[in-house]
């Protein structure tokens, strides 16, 4: 191929991050602040802090998938024989927001849930994230939290493979999200 120059495409989007839109930035900042709510409404024991230390970290990588981190958290209230729940969850291979609970009456019960949003590495979406949903849910979480709900944490996060020392508001990966996206639409890449 003498002359010829091979032409590389930028690197897809979504290669090393979850499938947000450029607009969706603010439900980074939206859910930091949920769990700075979180800390300031519970009393809280070293356990639960580090867990929403580690929870508030990966949520600042957004829209990184965050290396090793497999963290939720679920503000649970069990009233009688019903609960109600808002769970929020955040790996390195997907994150969520949803809600549910049970409901007991005369002749058994029922469970029910509601995905708000729900991504994974690899392109899918499902739900809406809007302000209204996420507004919502978390009205919800913090009037379960209020009524004496308790906290709920699944951890199986890999601590040795996070980097503390990140300042991830000085260095946003959005921004270098938003920077890749612009250069795959130009390379005539779409965004769904």
């Amino acid at each position: 191929m003498d002359g010829e120059q091979e032409v590389s495409q930028p690197e897809g989007p979504y290669d090393d991050c979850f499938p947000f839109r450029p607009d969706e930035r603010w439900v980074k900042y939206e859910l930091i602040g949920f769990v700075d709510k979180v800390i300031s409404l519970s009393p809280l024991d070293p356990r639960e802090l580090k867990n929403l230390a580690i929870l508030k970290y990966a949520l600042g990588l957004l829209p990184l998938m965050p290396t090793g981190v497999h963290i939720g958290l679920g503000m649970v209230l069990r009233v009688g024989g019903e609960t109600s729940y808002c769970d929020l969850f955040l790996s390195e291979a997907s994150f969520k927001v949803s809600k549910g609970g049970y409901v007991s009456g005369s002749f058994g019960g029922d469970s029910f849930s509601t995905t708000i949003f729900e991504c994974e590495a690899g392109g899918f979406r499902d739900g809406s994230l809007d302000h209204w949903g996420i507004g919502s849910w978390e009205l919800e979480a913090i009037e379960l939290l209020s009524l004496g709900a308790e906290l709920a944490f699944e951890n199986e996060t890999e601590e040795s493979d996070i980097e503390w020392d990140r300042e991830y508001y000085e260095d946003d990966p959005w921004d270098d999200f938003d920077e890749k996206v612009r250069k795959w639409v130009e390379a005539g890449g779409e965004i769904d």
